[in-house]
């Protein structure tokens, strides 16, 4: 029979062999895990998927940064801070002292904005037309505070209504930090609330306006160089104040080897205690008999060259002379009215 079907198939032997053999390459290879891996069409949309669930969240942190509202830094504001730090204060300070202390008043101020707008805080217009009306108020029922504005306005050819947009500006400002605290149901101080507050603000501003801030502090501290420090000096005797027995002003000399004085707040300190009735006799109001301020310079300097001509205050208003002399050499590349 087997020859029979040898006949009709074949040999079978070399056959059985083949298939064998085939058999024992598949096993091996299999368990030697050389079996290649084939790449399919849903594996490959799964893989799409995939990068796209990872990439998109980035692209949408960059998109939601960059469309962050910023408010800009307020050119007006900030040189309207310059002149209430250089001439509404009782004291006087050099250009490079009023704008370093403007730059941060300005740059807090629009990041307080800035922040609050990003937290959705709704400011209090209540509050807001509140704050106006005290600022308005105290400003016509304060006699120097008026003449200061008046001063201000002429400095900057500003008319009323134009500085009354300036004061709501202000207002809006000062606003922000209540809205945030009756918002959010802040308690314990106030103080401490205001301050975190303003923290926040300045991180999140600084964080999102770098480039803002460093081309507005750029462009503004080039318009002022410091001044070289003065030698301190011993008072010569030549001067007429150097009579004075209760001498406390600190001279020095600039580089041009001209004295000034190497702290304001002495002298001004000095011509209160030792010359006070002359000041007080100088005093352009009468009510705020001692206004030796930017402000009111000028004012008391004409009074005082009058009584110089008068037999009772000559000597000591000479003196007087002599000193606001010196103290303006120290100011006058900051005070236009003293060059």
């Amino acid at each position: 029979m087997k020859h029979d079907l040898d006949k009709l198939t074949g040999p079978m032997d070399e056959e059985t062999k083949r298939v064998q053999q085939k058999a024992l390459e598949q096993y091996y290879k299999y368990k030697n895990g050389r079996k290649k891996f084939k790449w399919g069409y849903p594996v490959v949309v799964i893989l799409f998927l995939c990068m796209v669930a990872f990439i998109y969240p980035l692209q949408k942190s960059e998109e939601s940064a960059s469309n962050v509202y910023i408010e800009p830094i307020d050119e007006q504001l900030f040189l309207l801070d310059v002149y209430s730090h250089q001439y509404k204060q009782v004291r006087f300070m050099t250009k490079a002292e009023a704008i370093k202390y403007s730059i941060e008043t300005s740059i807090d101020r629009s990041a307080l904005l800035t922040y609050a707008k990003h937290e959705k805080i709704e400011v209090d217009k209540d509050l807001i037309a509140k704050n106006v009306e005290l600022s308005l108020y105290y400003i016509e029922n304060n006699v120097i505070e008026k003449l200061k504005q008046e001063k201000m306005l002429e400095a900057f050819s500003l008319t009323n209504d134009e500085y009354k947009e300036i004061i709501l500006k202000y207002a809006t400002v000062n606003s922000v930090i209540d809205s945030f605290i009756k918002e959010r149901k802040i308690k314990g101080s106030k103080g401490k609330a205001t301050g975190q507050i303003y923290q926040n603000a300045r991180d999140f501003y600084r964080l999102h306006a770098a480039e803002e801030i460093e081309k507005f502090e750029k462009e503004q501290n080039s318009k002022v160089t410091e001044k070289p420090p003065l030698i301190e000096v011993e008072t010569p005797e030549t001067f007429r104040f150097a009579a004075k027995n209760d001498m406390a002003l600190d001279l020095g000399l600039n580089d041009q080897q001209q004295y000034e004085f190497i702290n304001s707040f002495i002298m001004l300190d000095y011509i209160g205690r030792t010359y006070g009735t002359l000041i007080y006799e100088a005093a352009p109001i009468k009510e705020y008999p001692f206004m030796f301020e930017p402000s009111f310079y000028m004012d008391y300097k004409r009074n005082i060259e009058k009584l110089a001509l008068q037999p009772k205050w000559r000597y000591e208003a000479l003196e007087v002379l002599e000193i606001l002399e010196i103290f303006e050499r120290s100011y006058k590349d900051d005070y236009p009215f003293l060059q």
